[in-house]
């Protein structure tokens, strides 16, 4: 027994710091393929807990190429590249797939020399009539100490209570959205130039609500989620004197309401683990509670979280071209292009030379993708966080307390009791996960009971040598 506990204690410890060296911040995820599996399972056993996101992110890639009229209209190298006939066509691939709710990321400044953006027409303003009214882009900052306030463009305000000058201060509007998005447009804020820190080892904050003068306006990821679920700026609330500040969508008395977890500033932790780092799907059921399938019989799949390029767009409204429905179908698109019609479309940038954004997974993100988790996020209500130390310690703790008990045992008996520790203890880990939304990579603790079962097979308890009795010294009486 104590052979068997020493050992395992000693080899406890080495697990236990290879555990604390794959969760260092932006390290990339040694082990993400059991803590995503993991994750998963302790988020499909929430008992419905979670809403399911709807998110789709149409991305402009390197691969997009814009609109030139001849030799001499030369594209800029770097910077902004499109003309308004540029975004048009992107907007016009969208409006023929019937979207729901539309947010314009990107906040470009035209070069108005171009031929392409000098027309008699307003292509960008005609497309963006033809869709439900976008949450559009604009970026905003603190003006120095002492500088008069410029104006600002006229976001949605949001109801508060509580003192709000803890919350990030904007003064000025450093890029507004263009005007012909504007003609069917709400403008919000992406960026705050002006707030600093953000970023800080691997861990992103996103701004939801900053504020102007005594007013609190809503950021383009808020106001979309809340016009996505129906909820309109008036019904929107931050709760600033609350011990734990939060944002409400929806009405106090609803209890579809969601709140949304932020620190005293306003600004909103994005959940580095929250299972929204890849495509989410699910079965798409018909209406008599059937799995759809389409003409070559294969599942159909609801796409909650997705992406397109803009450039896979151009395949849109050509259901007579059977090379482009072989496409679509080789590629998956056909599940991507009809969760448009039902999700949040994110349009935005995401070149390589944007994904400047690190995380605690060690991924690089753009700006549009951290925008389209952090709707998600809000959507799907994931605001998980990560044990602290001080709780993967007892954990590991706990697990060194059941050993004592069942390292004592012969073989059979050692594995049964290790299979049933097993399951009690990650029984319990889920449902402490049901309840904090607290959660930690299990390496180290299915590793722990692995190691515990091996001990106990290769190790043997030592038997007990019972002393010999011993003779009487004393002579029988004859």
């Amino acid at each position: 027994m104590r052979v068997r506990f020493i050992v395992f204690a000693l080899l406890a410890l080495i697990v236990f710091l290879i555990g604390e060296w794959a969760q260092r911040p932006g390290q990339p995820g040694v082990f993400s393929g059991l803590d995503e599996d993991w994750l998963d399972f302790c988020i499909g056993n929430s008992g419905g807990r979670f809403n399911a996101p709807a998110v789709t992110l149409v991305r402009i890639t390197d691969e997009f190429e814009p609109l030139t009229i001849g030799d001499e209209d030369v594209v800029p190298s770097g910077g902004q590249q499109l003309s308004r006939l540029d975004y048009a066509t992107i907007l016009g691939f969208v409006g023929k797939l019937n979207p729901k709710s539309v947010a314009f990321a990107p906040t470009p400044i035209f070069d108005e020399a171009r031929a392409l953006n000098q027309t008699d027409i307003f292509p960008l303003r005609d497309a963006a009539m033809k869709l439900p009214r976008l949450t559009v882009a604009a970026a905003v900052a603190a003006e120095a100490e002492g500088a008069a306030p410029a104006n600002s463009v006229a976001f949605s305000k949001v109801s508060h209570s509580g003192d709000p000058s803890s919350l990030i201060e904007f003064s000025k509007t450093t890029r507004s959205p263009d005007r012909q998005l504007l003609a069917n447009g709400d403008p919000a804020f992406t960026e705050v130039e002006s707030a600093t820190n953000l970023l800080s080892d691997g861990e992103v904050r996103v701004p939801l609500v900053a504020r102007s003068g005594d007013e609190v306006c809503a950021s383009l990821p808020l106001l979309a989620a809340a016009k996505h679920l129906g909820i309109s700026p008036d019904q929107i609330s931050v709760e600033l004197a609350s011990e734990k500040p939060f944002i409400r969508l929806g009405p106090a008395d609803d209890e579809a309401s969601i709140e949304i977890p932020i620190a005293a500033d306003g600004t909103f932790r994005l959940p580095p683990h929250s299972g929204l780092h890849r495509v989410v799907t699910s079965p798409r059921i018909t209406a008599d509670g059937g799995e759809a399938k389409d003409a070559a019989e294969n599942p159909l799949k609801r796409h909650h979280f997705s992406s397109v390029t803009a450039t896979q767009l151009a395949y849109t409204g050509r259901a007579d071209d059977e090379v482009v429905q072989r496409i679509l179908a080789q590629e998956g698109l056909r599940g991507r292009f009809d969760s448009i019609a039902e999700n949040i479309v994110l349009i935005g940038y995401d070149r390589v030379t944007d994904r400047r954004i690190p995380t605690a997974r060690g991924q690089m993100l753009s700006a549009a993708s951290v925008i389209a988790r952090t709707i998600a996020t809000i959507q799907s209500e994931r605001f998980i966080s990560t044990w602290s130390l001080v709780g993967r310690i007892i954990g590991a703790v706990v697990i060194l307390a059941i050993s004592v008990l069942l390292l004592r045992f012969r073989r059979v008996k050692l594995l049964i009791g290790t299979l049933v520790a097993a399951l009690i203890f990650f029984t319990g880990v889920v449902v402490l996960f049901n309840v904090t939304l607290s959660w930690t990579s299990p390496f180290v603790h299915f590793t722990l009971f692995l190691l515990m079962a091996a001990i106990g097979l290769l190790i043997p308890l030592r038997k007990k040598i019972e002393p010999a009795p011993q003779e009487s010294e004393t002579a029988p009486a004859e």
